[in-house]
């Protein structure tokens, strides 16, 4: 982040339950991805807002509440070329070949 002179504006965020260590991954993998596909001064906004069950929005049946985190992180990075957002969230699919990125293909997948 200081090579890249990166800026992350953090919000404050909610506690959620999850697992620990795929949570940090899921963090950790979609700010190194805001870092690394970038020509510019990268930036990214972590923010959360709740949602409620009944506002029509996707939501898990099965929880025990009516209201959701949804937490968002935005950057200024390439993006993706929408034809591909059919497959954005196949699981270890790669968007690229493997000589052109290194990455697990995995960060959608976590969501």
């Amino acid at each position: 982040m200081e090579d890249k002179k990166a800026v992350v504006n953090l919000d404050p965020l909610p506690v959620v339950k999850g697992i620990d260590i795929q949570l940090r991954q899921l963090f950790y993998n979609l700010i190194n991805n805001a870092l690394k596909f970038n020509s510019a001064q990268p930036a990214a906004n972590i923010s959360s807002r709740i949602i409620s069950a009944q506002s029509g929005t996707d939501f898990n049946p099965a929880a025990q509440s009516d209201n959701f985190h949804v937490i968002s992180i935005e950057d200024n990075g390439i993006g993706m070329d929408s034809g591909y957002s059919g497959r954005i969230f196949d699981m270890f699919q790669r968007l690229h070949q493997r000589d052109q990125d290194i990455g697990n293909g995995i960060v959608q997948a976590h969501c």
